[in-house]
């Protein structure tokens, strides 16, 4: 199915209504049984954003939810400062999909289909008083089980946590279950998922936050007309302000600072625009195929206005499996709205999840500005160029095979071990820590971090592991030259105490 999204401050928000978003959660249920590939639908609120946000336009307060939330498969939009901002950034939103709203809907859609649910999360016995309930509503429901555990995402209790895992995901595998209700409450329901995924055998898992409560009927929820007018928030307010004062006015003022760079800037681009530019610039696609050495690459010259149409034609270029690196050039863009910014954003973790790489040029300071001020020019600092021929003599650099993920060079009597690109969950090389404790003649180990661009929360652990083995063995283990993404994951997940 094809995927319309709108950037809000670097996470996609897919314009889905509440009836496509079910539509597309069962379509991705049915892809499960051709590509094996657990997904991941997350219900995006302003909470979800101000987590992921720094003050800093160049960074992020929490790097693994911000990746999370780029490459989550389906994010909808769980509040109605989400819909306000869509209106002033471009095509808009048409309606907010809460969890909240979005599980009866698909626990009935799911009876219908004969699908199974599992519920995990929420408060001690919250998982199963919902699960009753919802079988009450739904006589036909197969509930494959529920299971509310405590896990941990930080501090020093996170690698216990990780291993405890194990049970809790195979409790849920042999449920053999259609889609998993993950009820932790954010962020800790989504990097939960992530650390867990390689694991998982459900087709779509969805983050549910405080649904459960709801259901159960523990917590009641705003008046229908309170919903429709977007003030459901007011309402929890009122009803728990201890609780969520503070992080109410908090995430509505950090959200509302940082999102109007963004406005202001998208409708000052359109307000100034030269007379007709939108309508007479030039508006084709232009690309040519090209080899240098051994490695071909497809250069596209994008049209004078970026947005959803000129999307579609670039699509059509791109193969599904790429076969050349691919240089898009700027120098004729003059307008980017929230459609072409997501396009971008999805093109390049397409990309990236390939074996070629995708280069930029021809980018003039209002497009950096466009993509500093939506939260996405980190994705792109790194391999952007001035022209074409730049982006080619980079591309001579480019090497035929991956580079390697670490390095052991010996130091006297100890290892230094260097850490390079990415250390998650995905590719943790889980033989170092042998390779590690057979030098015994070695009495200490020193990791450098310095070339590591990024670290998950499984990224921590491992690292959490090999300092406890070796340390077990009677040799000291330090960590050095951790900055940007890797430093504030460091921070985030409370490694200090750990490591």
């Amino acid at each position: 199915m094809k995927r319309e999204s709108v950037i809000i401050l670097g996470v996609p928000i897919d314009r889905l209504t509440m009836d496509r978003a079910v539509e597309r959660i069962f379509h991705l249920v049915e892809r499960y049984s051709h590509d094996g590939r657990p997904r991941l639908v997350c219900t995006v609120d302003a909470d979800f954003l101000a987590n992921t946000l720094s003050w800093n336009l160049r960074k992020s307060s929490h790097p693994e939810l911000q990746r999370i939330l780029r490459r989550a498969d389906v994010a909808t939009a769980d509040g109605i400062p989400l819909v306000w901002a869509s209106r002033l950034l471009g095509p808009a939103l048409g309606e907010r999909v809460t969890g909240a709203d979005l599980v009866p809907r698909i626990v009935q859609e799911a009876a219908r289909r004969g699908r199974s649910i599992y519920l995990l999360g929420g408060k001690p016995g919250a998982a199963q008083k919902a699960a009753d309930k919802l079988k009450q509503a739904n006589p036909d429901l197969k509930i494959a089980g529920w299971d509310s555990p405590f896990v941990h995402i930080r501090g020093i209790r996170l690698p216990e946590s990780y291993e405890n895992d194990n049970g809790i995901v195979n409790r849920i595998n042999e449920s053999k279950a259609d889609i998993l209700l993950i009820a932790f409450g954010n962020p800790k329901q989504e990097i939960w998922f992530e650390r867990n995924r390689e694991r998982l055998k459900v087709p779509v898992s969805i983050g549910v936050g405080g649904t459960f409560d709801f259901i159960a009927g523990s917590v009641s929820r705003a008046p229908l007309w309170m919903q429709k007018a977007g003030t459901e928030w007011l309402y929890r307010l009122s009803r728990n302000p201890a609780r969520l004062c503070r992080r109410y006015l908090i995430d509505l003022f950090k959200i509302g600072v940082l999102l109007w760079p963004s406005i202001l800037f998208h409708q000052h681009s359109r307000a100034t625009a030269p007379h007709g530019y939108l309508r007479t610039c030039r508006n084709e696609v232009v690309s040519r195929h090209g080899s240098r050495g051994p490695r071909e690459y497809l250069h596209i010259v994008l049209p004078g206005v970026f947005d959803a149409g000129s999307a579609e034609r670039i699509q059509a270029l791109v193969p599904r499996k790429p076969t050349a690196h691919l240089i898009l050039d700027f120098s004729e863009v003059g307008f980017t709205d929230s459609t072409g910014l997501s396009f971008l954003l999805n093109l390049i973790l397409f990309m990236d999840a390939s074996a070629f790489g995708v280069f930029f040029v021809g980018m003039n300071e209002g497009m950096r500005k466009n993509l500093k001020y939506n939260r996405l020019y980190d994705l792109v600092s790194h391999r952007e160029y001035h022209a074409v021929d730049d982006a080619l003599r980079a591309l001579d650099a480019v090497s035929g095979t991956p580079p390697a993920q670490y390095e052991l060079k010996m130091n006297g009597n100890g290892i230094i071990l260097r850490l390079s690109g990415e250390l998650c969950v995905s590719s943790v090389p889980h033989d170092l820590i042998r390779i590690l404790v057979t030098h015994e003649n070695k009495t200490e180990c020193e990791i450098d971090l310095s070339r590591l661009r990024f670290i998950d929360s499984a990224g921590v652990v491992f690292l959490s592991k090999i300092k406890q083995t070796l340390e077990e063995k009677g040799k000291p283990c330090s960590l050095k030259g951790a900055g940007g993404d890797v430093a504030r994951m460091l921070k985030v997940t409370g490694a200090r105490a750990l490591l």
